[in-house]
């Protein structure tokens, strides 16, 4: 029998993801992708880059605390049927929303909107030494 990275994720009740220091660590929002009948908790260190967007829904822990993340463990366990569904629910919607595409979408935007303050910023400089030469 061969065994995926999804039926893995199906498979698993609670994820309990806690890198140390990450960038972007794609398995939670793997996992979420995966629970397809959107139940299944997600313990999640603070330190994860997905922390930032699934952090309303997501258990967080900081992987330092081991007594934290023991009753977090816990609470994921307790949690009710219809709080691990909507909560599953949430995270699905924001992985399926900020994908890759919303992501390259909204880093173009910020690069444009840095860029556009900084071409005002020049301008204004430019007007300034004009100015400045224009007295001289």
């Amino acid at each position: 029998m061969v065994l995926t990275v999804s039926s893995n994720y199906r498979a698993c009740d609670i994820a309990f993801i806690t890198p140390l220091k990450d960038g972007m660590n794609l398995v939670a929002k793997e996992y979420c992708a995966c629970r397809v009948h959107e139940d299944g908790a997600l313990i999640l260190s603070q330190f994860a880059g997905a922390a930032e967007q699934l952090k309303p829904d997501a258990l967080l822990v900081n992987p330092y605390d081991v007594e934290q993340m023991a009753d977090t463990i816990v609470k994921a366990f307790r949690l009710s049927q219809a709080e691990r569904t909507a909560r599953m629910k949430r995270m699905r919607r924001i992985v399926r929303k900020e994908n890759v595409f919303w992501w390259v979408d909204s880093f173009l935007k910020a690069g444009a909107t840095v860029g556009g303050r900084s071409s005002r910023a020049f301008e204004k400089r430019r007007r300034s030494a004009a100015l400045q030469n224009a007295k001289a």
